[in-house]
C-alpha cells in the first residue's frame, strides 16, 4: 500500500489526520505485518538515532509499527476482516519511563529488548480496540538468532534459519484467522510475553508516552524513517 508524507498540516476530517496519508487508491488492506526491525548492532555501546533524533531501536521496533499501524486502520477496518502481525521478541525487558531515548547508561541489547517490550504492549492494547473493527491483532517471536544480517551484525552465530521463523509467522497468521487476537506467540507455540506488557497501568503508561514522541512530526505533516 502506497504511503506518502503529508505535504500540509492535517486538517479536520481527515481520515489518519497527522499520520502518512494513505493512497485513496487502495481502500482496503487485509493484512499488515510489521517486520522491520534493527537489533543490537556491531557496537553495541553506540547509541545511534533516526534521521529526526529518536533512538533508532525504539524508533525501527516500535514507534515505526505504532504510526503505520495507525494510519493503516482505515483500509484493515475496510477490508472486514483484517490482520495485523507485529515480529517481536522472546527478549522483552520494560521502558524506563524516566529515558524512554535510552540516554544514560546505553546498551544495544537492552535498547532492542525495551523496543520489543514496547511492541508487545502496543499489541495488547490495540486487540482490544481494534476488536470492533474486525481487526486481529498478534505478536510472533519467530525464532531465536535466525541466520539474518541483524544476527550476523552483532557477531552471533545462528541457531535458527529463516525458514522456520517464516513457518512461525504463518502459524500466527492461521491463529488469526481462525479468530486469535491478542495473543503473543514463541515460535508456534501460544505463550506469555513479559507479564507488565498485560499491565493496564503500563500500557496507559507508555501509549501517552509515545504519543507524546510521535507529536512533533505527526504535526509536521509526517515522519522521515
Amino acid at each position: 500500500m502506497p504511503l506518502r508524507r503529508r505535504s500540509r498540516p492535517p486538517a479536520p476530517g481527515d481520515s489518519t489526520p497527522g499520520y502518512p496519508e494513505v493512497d485513496q487508491e487502495q481502500r482496503s488492506l487485509g493484512l499488515l505485518v510489521n517486520n522491520a526491525g534493527v537489533g543490537a548492532g556491531r557496537d553495541a555501546r553506540r547509541r545511534a538515532v533516526s534521521r529526526d533524533g529518536y533512538e533508532l531501536r525504539f524508533a525501527v521496533n516500535y514507534l515505526a509499527p505504532v504510526v503505520l499501524t495507525h494510519a493503516l486502520r482505515a483500509p484493515l477496518r475496510a477490508a472486514g476482516s483484517a490482520q495485523v502481525l507485529n515480529i517481536g521478541s522472546i527478549g522483552q525487558s520494560p521502558v524506563d519511563p524516566d529515558d524512554v531515548q535510552f540516554t544514560r547508561r546505553y546498551d544495544g541489547m537492552e535498547a532492542y529488548t525495551r523496543s520489543k517490550f514496547a511492541l508487545a504492549a502496543f499489541t495488547f492494547t490495540i486487540a482490544e480496540e481494534y476488536v470492533c473493527d474486525g481487526i486481529r491483532v498478534n505478536c510472533v517471536h519467530p525464532a531465536s538468532y535466525m541466520d539474518t544480517t541483524m544476527v550476523t551484525e552483532a557477531g552471533v552465530r545462528p541457531w535458527s534459519s529463516v525458514e522456520e521463523g517464516t513457518k512461525a509467522v504463518l502459524h500466527a497468521l492461521d491463529e488469526g484467522v481462525r479468530g486469535s487476537s491478542g495473543q503473543y506467540y514463541n515460535e508456534s507455540r501460544r505463550a506469555k510475553a513479559h507479564r507488565l506488557a498485560y499491565a493496564a497501568e503500563t500500557q496507559r503508561r507508555l501509549t501517552s508516552l509515545t504519543d507524546q514522541l510521535i507529536a512533533p512530526t505527526r504535526d509536521a505533516g509526517g515522519t522521515v524513517w
